[in-house]
């Protein structure tokens, strides 16, 4: 059985990341609360794949754990 991957012309050298900024008290989120950041990425070494996420989400009662 063979895997044919499509493997994209040049890789990106951008990745853009939602980082925790602060965390938060009780009560609202705000929008202080994450920031968006550009991050290089790195030159991949033997063994490492870069995968793209197309889709995340966060299960609403596991934010209560």
């Amino acid at each position: 059985m063979y895997i044919t991957l499509s493997i994209m012309p040049s890789l990106p050298t951008q990745n853009r990341r939602v980082v925790l900024a602060e965390r938060p008290d009780r009560g609202p989120i705000t929008e202080k609360t994450f920031k968006l950041e550009n991050a290089k990425i790195g030159d991949l070494e033997d063994g490492q794949i870069l995968v793209k996420v197309l889709y995340t989400s966060i299960v609403s009662p596991l934010t209560s754990i």
